[in-house]
């Protein structure tokens, strides 16, 4: 069986990568023969940023890893 594992590009250009993609790059090389890797797929920015609202209540888990992230996004780091 083969697993297809998926990444985005980042959403604004002042960003290099972002944690999706860094954990596709840190285990291709370890499971290339049981992994199919599609990276850096490109995001529509507008229409997805119109799409993704953040609804406590219907959200069940949100990594510390997303969080941290969203924080330094608006720290614009």
């Amino acid at each position: 069986m083969t697993i297809l594992l998926t990444s985005f590009a980042p959403w604004l250009c002042h960003h290099c990568s972002n944690s999706s993609d860094d954990l596709l790059v840190s285990i291709q090389d370890n499971y290339a023969k049981k992994l199919l890797f599609l990276r850096q797929l490109p995001v529509n920015t507008h229409r997805a940023s119109e799409r993704v609202i953040l609804n406590p209540l219907s959200i069940g888990y949100i990594s510390r890893q997303a969080l941290m992230q969203e924080a330094l996004m608006q720290r614009g780091e």
